[in-house]
């Protein structure tokens, strides 16, 4: 198969996943592509200040992970001979257009932004893998949200839809939180567990769609629940 994989910010990209991905797809035979989006250097600060000033949430989080000692996931897709498009914004129609053009079989989302009527339309097959569990939890800071409305850990492979997360869920993969102490172990986990599920589904184990409604969307979650959620997710250990 062919398979694009979309992402944002390729000056600060370091998230260990996404190459682990690129590298299992490349291995089981298919071609592999990536697209970045949002290349100009100011918008991922600008993207984690405005995390900060809504008390943290997913960027704030993880913003260590952009920082740590890792490959830059652009270099390393370029050494590795994978073809790398840049694209100022992919939601812009000269960017989902050259997408479209490609003609992929599917195409994998790890993106901050949520995609117009027109992309969707254009690109069909998107597919995301949404850190926590749905239908129940929807929107920001999942991996919170999750601990502390459901006492668990998971992730949710499902298809892109307009609003958020209502796209058909193809996939719920619980997470052990027995080792786990920290809201970072937990995103840790989350994104050990990315690659094997996408594999899992190229490799046409996972079965069919089903339908995502009701649920609640939350945004980003304030300190003191994170410190909630962290406390619960301790309580765990055995």
């Amino acid at each position: 198969m062919k398979i694009a994989l979309l992402l944002n910010y390729p000056l600060v990209d370091r998230v260990a996943w996404k190459r682990i991905l690129v590298e299992g797809l490349q291995a089981e035979g298919h071609t592999v592509h990536v697209h970045y989006g949002k290349t100009s250097p100011v918008e991922p600060l600008q993207t984690f200040l405005k995390a900060r000033r809504s008390g943290g949430g997913p960027v704030a989080s993880g913003a260590k992970a952009m920082t740590g000692r890792a490959p830059f996931n652009y270099l390393h897709f370029r050494r590795a001979k994978v073809p790398v498009f840049l694209h100022r914004n992919l939601d812009q129609p000269s960017a989902f257009s050259r997408i479209a053009a490609e003609r992929y079989d599917h195409h994998v989302t790890a993106l901050d932004q949520i995609l117009s009527k027109d992309f969707l339309a254009a690109v069909p097959s998107l597919l995301n893998v949404h850190y926590g569990f749905l239908p129940a939890i929807k929107g920001a800071d999942s991996i919170a949200w999750s601990l502390l409305m459901t006492g668990k850990l998971g992730i949710t492979l499902h298809r892109l839809a307009e609003a958020v997360d209502t796209g058909d869920i193809i996939f719920v993969q619980p997470i052990d939180t027995v080792k786990l102490r920290t809201l970072a172990d937990a995103r840790a986990a989350v994104h050990q567990t990315i690659p094997d599920l996408y594999l899992r589904f190229f490799r046409g184990e996972l079965g069919g769609a089903f339908g995502n409604k009701g649920g609640q969307l939350y945004t980003s979650m304030h300190p003191d629940l994170r410190s909630i959620a962290t406390d619960l997710l301790k309580s765990q250990a055995p």
